[in-house]
C-alpha cells in the first residue's frame, strides 16, 4: 500500500498560508479523502519535523484555525514516522518502477501523462527525493506509478479501488482479468493507463453533456467504442447491479500484442441514480479481459 511521504518545511509552509488565510483547499481535500481511504502519511524523524509539531501546537494555531485543527486531527490518525535511513531505502524502492522506458512508452499516447515524470514528485538525488502530494490528482497519479508494481489481478484491483474515486468495479472483475488474451505482466500498465484515462476523463465529458455511448467513444483518448452485436450485449455485457440491469458496452481496446483481437475493458460510463444512488454518476467496470 502506498503511503505519502511529506516533507516537513512543505507541510509547514501549509499551515503558514492558512495562518495568513491562503487557500489550501485542495490539500485539505486530500487529507479528508486519505483518511477515507486509510492510507497513511509519512514523516521523517528530522529537526524539521520537530519544529513541525512545536508550531502545530502552539495555542495561537491550534484554537483560532479550524482548518489547522483538522491537519492535527489528520496527523494524529494517519501519521506514522521513519528515519531518514529508512526513508532513503523506500524512495530507492519507488524508483526502481518509475524511472523506465516502458513508462514513458505507455503513457507517451496520454497528453495527461506527458509531464508526469517531471512533477516534482522525484527529484534529480535520493538526498532531494523529498516530495509533497498536494491533492487528489496527484495521489492518483502517483497512485497508477506504484500500482505498476502489481504482481497478480488480486493485487491490482485492490490497488486501484485505493486510488480511485469515480470507479466502481464488478465483484467477479478479477476473474476477468485471468481470461486476457495476453499475459497479465503484459496488460499491467495498458489497464492502469485505461482505468486512468477512464476515472479521469469520463466525468469532464459527461459533464460537457456527452450523453451517447458513440459520442463518449470517440471523445475518449484511447480507443474506444460502444458493441455493435446486440445479442453480446444482452447476454454477455449486460450487468446486473441491485437485481436491475446495467448495459456496460462501451469498451477500451488495449494494444494489439499478437493476431489475436486486443483485450478491453468494458464498462458503463456513468451509473444512474435509479440503480444505485450511493455511486450515482461513477464509471461500472465490469470486465477487463479477451473480447467477448
Amino acid at each position: 500500500m502506498i503511503k505519502l511521504i511529506i516533507k516537513s518545511k512543505d507541510l509547514q509552509n501549509i499551515i503558514n498560508n492558512l495562518l495568513c488565510r491562503n487557500s489550501e483547499e485542495q490539500f485539505l481535500d486530500l487529507l479528508e479523502y486519505m483518511n477515507k481511504k486509510q492510507v497513511k502519511i509519512v514523516l521523517i524523524e528530522n529537526e524539521d519535523l520537530d519544529n513541525l509539531y512545536t508550531n502545530l501546537y502552539t495555542e495561537k494555531a491550534y484554537k483560532k484555525h479550524s482548518d489547522i485543527v483538522f491537519i492535527n486531527l489528520m496527523l494524529e490518525k494517519l501519521t506514522i514516522t521513519i528515519s531518514e535511513n529508512n526513508f532513503n531505502d523506500l524512495i530507492r524502492d519507488m524508483n526502481r518502477y518509475v524511472y523506465t522506458d516502458e513508462f514513458t512508452n505507455i503513457f507517451s499516447s496520454s497528453t495527461t501523462f506527458n509531464s508526469v515524470i517531471n512533477y516534482g514528485l522525484y527529484e534529480n538525488t535520493i538526498n532531494q527525493n523529498y516530495f509533497l502530494i498536494k491533492n487528489i490528482k496527484e495521489y492518483l497519479q502517483l497512485g497508477c506509478i506504484t500500482s505498476m508494481n502489481s504482481s497478480n489481478p488480486e493485487e491490482l484491483i485492490d490497488n486501484m479501488k485505493l486510488y480511485t474515486q469515480n470507479l466502481v468495479f464488478d465483484p467477479n472483475i478479477v476473474d476477468h482479468l485471468y481470461k486476457l488474451s495476453a499475459p497479465f505482466s503484459v496488460r499491467l500498465k495498458q489497464i492502469i493507463h485505461h482505468l486512468y484515462v477512464i476515472e479521469t476523463e469520463i466525468p469532464c465529458l459527461i459533464s460537457q453533456g456527452l450523453r451517447s455511448y458513440d459520442q463518449i467513444g470517440k471523445a475518449l483518448s484511447v480507443s474506444c467504442s460502444p458493441e455493435r452485436n446486440r445479442d453480446t450485449v444482452q447476454k454477455h455485457l449486460t450487468a446486473t447491479l441491485n437485481s436491475k440491469a446495467l448495459n456496460c458496452e462501451l469498451h477500451t481496446k488495449l494494444q494489439r500484442v499478437s493476431s489475436n483481437p486486443p483485450d478491453r475493458i468494458y464498462f458503463c460510463p456513468s451509473i444512474p441514480d435509479t440503480i444505485c444512488k450511493n455511486s450515482a454518476g461513477k464509471s461500472y467496470i465490469y470486465k477487463i479481459t479477451a473480447h467477448v
